[in-house]
C-alpha cells in the first residue's frame, strides 16, 4: 500500500524526488528499448532429399505447394523441393511477414512488387489470390507494406464506385466493373 506524502513547503526534497523518478524513467526507457529490440530471426532448416538445408526466412519469396510436397522459391538460388506441408510453413512463419494467400500459396510481404487483379506479382511471376484469402491479406498490415489504409474491395467489383451516370449505361457499367 503506497502512503500519502507531504512536503509541506520542502522543495529540495521535491527536487531530489523528481530526480529520482527521472532516472527511473531512463532506466525503464533503456529495459524496454532491451527487451523489444528486433532480433534477426532464426533461420528454418528444410529437409530435401537427404539433406537438410539452412534457409533464411528472408531469402523465401514465396512457397508453392504440391500435393504432399512444397517448393520453396528463393531469391538467392534455385528452388528447393521439400516434402513439408504449407500448413507446417503457415505456423512456423512470422505472420508479420508471410501470409496465405491460396490454398497453395504463401507470400513474403517484403518480396511483393504489386498486386493487381486478384493477382500478385513477385520477381516475374503472378500468384493468384483465391477469394477467401484476400480479405487477410488486405487486412494485414506488415512492415513490408505501407499505405494508410487496407484497402479491401467487394466481391464482384473490385472497389470501383459506379460513375454517376451508371443509372442510364447500367450495361456498360456492370461491363466495367465486374
Amino acid at each position: 500500500m503506497l502512503n500519502r506524502i507531504s512536503f509541506n513547503g520542502d522543495a529540495a526534497a521535491l527536487h531530489s524526488l523528481a530526480a529520482y523518478f527521472d532516472k527511473l524513467d531512463k532506466a525503464l526507457a533503456e529495459m524496454h528499448q532491451l527487451l523489444h529490440k528486433e532480433q534477426s530471426p532464426l533461420p528454418i532448416f528444410v529437409k530435401e532429399g537427404s539433406k537438410i538445408i539452412r534457409l533464411p526466412r528472408e531469402e523465401i519469396m514465396y512457397i508453392e505447394g504440391y500435393g504432399d510436397y512444397v517448393k520453396i522459391h528463393r531469391s538467392g538460388g534455385k528452388p528447393l523441393l521439400s516434402q513439408s506441408s504449407l500448413k507446417y510453413f503457415e505456423e512456423h512463419l512470422d505472420n508479420s511477414l508471410f501470409c496465405r494467400v491460396h490454398r497453395s500459396y504463401i507470400v513474403s510481404l517484403v518480396q511483393i512488387s504489386y498486386i493487381e487483379h486478384k493477382r500478385i506479382r513477385i520477381g516475374n511471376e503472378l500468384i493468384p489470390i483465391s477469394e477467401s484469402y484476400l480479405p487477410s491479406l488486405m487486412n494485414h498490415n506488415p512492415k513490408g507494406i505501407r499505405g494508410s489504409t487496407p484497402f479491401i474491395p467487394k466481391k464482384g467489383n473490385f472497389g470501383y464506385k459506379k460513375p454517376p451516370f451508371a443509372e442510364k449505361n447500367r450495361h456498360f457499367v456492370n461491363f466495367i466493373c465486374t
